[in-house]
């Protein structure tokens, strides 16, 4: 070893020190001894020096002694001291015995201090390693704290046995998780199992690449995940970002491409129709003189009206696709009184009785427009597939429940199967090929209650015909419109 290790030796007796002295010059370490005897002398020394080791001598002044202790202890508590004893313990001795002395060495048997002292430097460097070691541990993790608590998407790290050895607070937030630390990421996660997550922790592990990341939680909805797995040293670490308003953003136009696609079609294919055949009708009219205007009229009037029912829902998608809802207050019963009476010529309407259990005052702030589109379109289904010859029954429930009012319809009728309700909702989707409707009804009702911040869901535990259960706002964030 090179290095000149500093001891400070508190010692009034010069002989004393001399023997000391000469002692120490028999190591193979070297040695630089500074004597000194006072209190100011005692801290110019710590404050101005490096020092190894403290040599105290328990005959110097008690107050002396014990003042050099609590210097000590003040400037820095880590320097080992050893005391060198007279024959009797005095109070220094036990003093420094209960602060932490290293040994306790009898002047009458000084050539145990050299091996004594030799010990405590060495033993006191290793300590001091494991201290710097320990401190750059502690500012590694402040760094590594900072760092990661500075990420604004959620981050995390796992050891090799998945246990989770990080969570930063977006995770916390993000996932309502705090507690995981420690913790196995199935214990925490069971859903995870088997997932796209699992098999890039996996991945990541056993390559130790870098491995994408897209991944689905359910939350109160399904949130979608985007990121990355790194491996590193104590396992791998996890850097995600909820990307779910991208992916809904991207799904919707997605679904509105796809339905305009379906749109287009449709209108070409559903208007060419009635067109095609109040043609062909002029066309045997002018080859045959047998049909008569009567016959002529009907079948044409047939066709207009089909025409009329196709530009009519095409007009209400479009209102409801770029339309602003137009709230105002209104009362639910009048005007579900009012959809039932303008469908009084609908075929079949007379033989389904309608029962109407609503409060004559229960109202709601909403769009009136889109809101009768909504009742017109469920009624109007219920009568289309009721149970043909004989009496059927539709039944309107409503109440409101905190901000919310609760509506449904039930009807004894044909009812809907669990492979056409996987569908009902889609543009042009007819679950009955006997059916002469559009196949816009459901979709009209979906996207209208979708405007208004409303729900449908239908009931699958009635089985008598058909429920639908309708949930709208009672009031909207938008101002009432006077009216």
């Amino acid at each position: 070893m090179n290095k000149n290790y500093t001891i400070l030796c508190l010692e009034n007796s010069r002989s004393d020190f001399i023997l000391i002295q000469r002692e120490l010059g028999k190591s193979k370490l070297r040695f630089h001894l500074e004597q000194v005897d006072t209190k100011q002398k005692i801290r110019a020394c710590l404050n101005s020096n490096e020092i190894d080791l403290v040599l105290i001598d328990n005959r110097l002044p008690s107050v002396i002694g014990i003042k050099a202790l609590e210097i000590m202890q003040e400037i820095d508590s880590n320097i080992p001291f050893i005391i060198v004893s007279g024959a009797m313990i005095e109070e220094l001795d036990v003093n420094g015995m209960r602060l932490g002395a290293s040994n306790c060495i009898e002047k009458d048997d000084l050539n145990r201090l050299l091996p004594a002292i030799e010990s405590e430097v060495r033993d006191n460097e290793l300590r001091q390693k494991e201290r710097q070691n320990k401190k750059q541990l502690i500012l590694t993790e402040l760094r590594y704290k900072f760092l990661a608590e500075s990420i604004q998407e959620v981050f995390f790290a796992l050891d090799f046995n998945f246990r989770f050895t990080y969570w930063n607070e977006t995770a916390s937030k993000v996932f309502k998780k705090t507690d995981v630390i420690g913790k196995d990421i199935i214990e925490v996660f069971p859903s995870w199992t088997g997932t796209e997550m699992f098999w890039a922790l996996s991945e990541s592990l056993k390559t130790g690449r870098v491995k994408p990341l897209n991944f689905t939680h359910k939350l109160k909805r399904i949130e979608y995940f985007k990121g990355k797995v790194y491996p590193s040293n104590e396992g791998m670490c996890v850097l995600l970002r909820d990307v779910t308003d991208e992916s809904i953003t991207h799904q919707k136009l997605e679904r509105l491409n796809n339905e305009l696609e379906t749109l287009l079609y449709r209108i070409s294919h559903d208007l060419k129709g009635p067109v095609a055949s109040v043609l062909g009708l002029l066309n045997i009219v002018n080859c045959d003189d047998s049909i008569s205007k009567e016959q002529l009229a009907v079948m044409m009037k047939s066709n207009m009206d089909r025409l009329s029912l196709i530009l009519s829902e095409l007009l209400d998608i479009t209102n409801i696709k770029t339309g602003k809802p137009q709230v105002a207050a209104f009362e639910i019963l009048p005007c579900l009184k009012q959809v039932i009476k303008n469908l009084e010529r609908h075929k079949g309407i007379e033989e389904v009785n309608f029962h109407l259990n609503l409060d004559e005052e229960l109202t709601v702030h909403s769009d009136v427009v889109l809101f009768k589109s909504i009742w017109q379109n469920l009624i109007e289904n219920s009568i289309k597939y009721r149970q043909k010859g004989s009496p059927n029954k539709v039944i309107i429930n409503g109440q409101l429940e905190r901000n919310n009012v609760l509506l449904s319809i039930t009807d004894s009728g044909q009812g809907i199967s669990a492979e056409v309700r996987l569908k009902m909702y889609q543009m042009f989707f007819r679950g009955n090929e006997s059916s002469d409707g559009s196949g816009l009804g459901l979709y009209i009702v979906k996207n209208a209650l979708e405007k208004l911040k409303g729900t449908i869901e239908y009931d699958t535990s009635y089985k008598h015909g058909a429920r639908f259960l309708v949930t709208i706002p009672s009031k909207t964030t938008t101002p009432v419109l006077n009216g």
